[in-house]
C-alpha cells in the first residue's frame, strides 16, 4: 500500500496537475527504499498521463574516434594518451 507521501503526490501530479511543493518533495524523498518500486509505478502513471504511452529513442554516435590533438588530461582520445580507444577519422555522413 502506498504511504501518505506518495498518495499526495499522486493526487497532486495526476489529479491537480500541478508541481510538487518542497515538503511534498522532501516527504517522498525520505521514504523508505522498500517503497521505491511504488515510486516506479507513479512515475510511470505520471508519464502516461503528461507524455502518452509512446517514446522516442535518441542515441550518440562517436562520428570520429582518438588522435585529437587536444591535450585534455581526462579524455581518452587525446593524441597524448595510449589508451587503446578505436582511432578513425569523421564517419561518411551516411554512417551517421
Amino acid at each position: 500500500m502506498p504511504s501518505q507521501a506518495l498518495a499526495v503526490a499522486e493526487h497532486a501530479l495526476l489529479v491537480e496537475r500541478r508541481p510538487l511543493t518542497r515538503a511534498e518533495v522532501m516527504a517522498v524523498a525520505n521514504e523508505p527504499l522498500e517503497l521505491v518500486p511504488d515510486l516506479v509505478g507513479l512515475a510511470h502513471r505520471v508519464r502516461l498521463q503528461y507524455c502518452g504511452d509512446t517514446v522516442e529513442l535518441e542515441s550518440l554516435i562517436n562520428a570520429k574516434s582518438g588522435a585529437c590533438p587536444e591535450d585534455c588530461a581526462f579524455c581518452s582520445q587525446s593524441v597524448k594518451f595510449d589508451t587503446g580507444v578505436d582511432v578513425y577519422a569523421f564517419l561518411d555522413l551516411g554512417e551517421v
